[in-house]
């Protein structure tokens, strides 16, 4: 090997030495602080991942993760100051984009098109979508299991004045299928994982495969997302660490992901799995969904269809495109031809 001399040896040794010094320096640094809220449930496996793996704190992250029974709850948590981030559904993001404007989304964390779908008593006369007709179905109001049961309900040509849609909070959905209050709900696990279990051998499940790509998205106050940058870059970085994990391992992803959500689920997590795509994006199909439901939910109220929002507006690409910018693959207008 060629040895280096004098002045040029010189040079390399304080270019180490540099260095060094910069990575014990950075390793001294506190770590910046954030609390992020999630669904409770594998579709946001990559934040259990690197909770269970540690790339927070390798990401110089001190994250506390918060729980909510569901997206549209950890959003509003944030809205209400609990959280800094939430990662929910696409629905919550365009059902508050109606109302409010200081909010953006920076990362898509999973994707699935089974993300939502509805089980119903078979001891009452449902074996399929058709039976679904003069029967009251629950499901949580303006969230992403509520769009999908309008979709449902329109592929299979029921009009929504031929059912009874009863508005409830996930919690209560398993309880009032048993309790007989509802024939049939649309939700998702872990809530329909209780309703089999409360109703052994009674329930079926309707699935909408192609209906709705739902997508769980990074989202905070604009101003958060602006003043924090570095913390939001950090924990993305954290994330497309777990995202690696699932690529390169996945059986111990999966172990990982049980360790953050509690190996006595581990019948719901399995089963789940297979429907998730966990990954780091922003595509052009996240705005083409925003904008159809928001048409949807503008009809349902009496108003204008057309009054919907930019919603290229309410998303920042630049965190994600410092992390990983091949996972960016949004058409802005700047970037049209």
């Amino acid at each position: 090997m060629r040895r280096l001399r004098g002045g040029a040896h010189r040079v390399v040794m304080l270019a180490a030495f540099g260095l060094l010094v910069a990575g014990c320096r950075s390793r001294r640094e506190p770590p910046l602080s954030m609390r992020l809220a999630v669904q409770d449930n594998t579709i946001c496996a990559l934040a259990f991942i690197a909770e269970a793996e540690g790339y927070y704190e390798r990401e110089g992250l001190d994250l506390s993760l918060l729980r909510y029974p569901s997206g549209k709850l950890a959003l509003l948590g944030m809205f209400d100051g609990e959280a800094d981030v939430a990662a929910c559904a696409d629905m919550p993001i365009m059902s508050n984009s109606l109302r409010r404007d200081d909010f953006a989304l920076f990362a898509t964390i999973a994707s699935t098109y089974r993300g939502a779908w509805i089980v119903a008593r078979t001891d009452r006369g449902i074996a399929a979508a058709e039976d679904l007709r003069g029967k009251r179905i629950g499901t949580q109001q303006n969230s992403a299991v509520h769009f999908f049961l309008a979709a449902y309900l329109q592929r299979h040509g029921i009009p929504e004045d031929e059912v009874e849609i009863v508005f409830l909070q996930a919690v209560e959905l398993a309880p009032a299928l048993a309790a007989g209050r509802i024939d049939a709900f649309s939700m998702r696990n872990p809530f329909i994982a209780d309703a089999r279990q409360m109703l052994p051998d009674k329930t079926v499940e309707l699935f909408g495969e192609d209906l709705y790509r739902q997508t769980f998205n990074l989202t905070a106050k604009r101003a958060y997302v602006r003043e924090e940058t570095e913390a939001c870059r950090r924990l993305v970085r954290a994330l497309a660490r777990a995202e690696a994990l699932v690529t390169r391992n996945e059986a111990a992803a999966l172990e990982a992901c049980l360790r953050g959500l509690g190996t006595d689920r581990k019948a719901e997590v399995s089963a789940d799995w297979p429907r998730f795509n966990l990954g780091l994006s922003l595509d052009q199909s996240l705005l083409l969904t925003l904008e159809q439901q928001a048409r949807w939910a503008l009809r349902s109220r009496g108003g204008d269809a057309r009054a919907i929002p930019n919603y290229t507006d309410y998303i920042e690409t630049a965190i994600l495109e410092a992390v990983q910018p091949r996972a960016v693959t949004l058409i802005r207008a700047e970037d049209a031809p």
